[in-house]
């Protein structure tokens, strides 16, 4: 769901028209896309907070305003929600989702973290854990789906393919 056209969605540029919105945008341009994040706070190891399918960093507002005098928090749009545009031919898979974040993590400096994740930002949050355990300090799910074939919940389903797997197993097993 992108809620802006690509002239919109320029790098500096903040809508009136979101309402409750206080913090200052943040842009992580790549190879004819923008990746949008908030970047608020301090603290170590801050919080990657990961939104879902199809909501976008507005969801955590509230949640960055009370955490950022304790916590770093990074917020982004995934590639194609909010203001983030994605790249020409992109598929919106998990494995491209968890490529931007990679590259945002390293673009910041970001050597360990904790993982908030809603929803699809799960599954996505929880492949950079299966890769690097090491770099994840804390872990929080919420939300984070279990859609069956028709989409509309129950078992099967490419969500279940994704929990059931050994290496969400793996990651379990590790953060819990």
């Amino acid at each position: 769901m992108v809620f802006f056209t690509p002239e919109e969605a320029v790098p500096g540029t903040v809508h009136p028209e979101i309402p409750d919105s206080p913090f200052s945008p943040r842009w992580l341009p790549l190879g004819g896309a923008v990746l949008h994040y908030m970047d608020e706070g301090l603290g170590t190891p801050p919080i990657l907070m990961l939104h879902g399918n199809p909501t976008w960093s507005f969801l955590y507002r509230g949640v960055v305003s009370r955490l950022r005098d304790s916590f770093r928090c990074i917020v982004p749009d995934l590639p194609g929600y909010g203001y983030s545009l994605p790249p020409p031919g992109y598929g919106f898979t998990p494995q491209e989702h968890a490529a931007w974040l990679r590259t945002l993590l390293r673009e910041l400096g970001v050597e360990q973290f904790i993982l908030a994740a809603q929803d699809w930002g799960g599954p996505i949050g929880l492949s950079l854990a299966v890769e690097h355990p090491e770099r994840v300090k804390g872990l929080a799910l919420f939300a984070r789906g279990r859609a069956g074939a028709d989409g509309r919940g129950g078992a099967g389903g490419s969500f279940h393919g994704i929990e059931s797997s050994p290496e969400q197993a793996a990651a379990g097993q590790e953060f819990n």
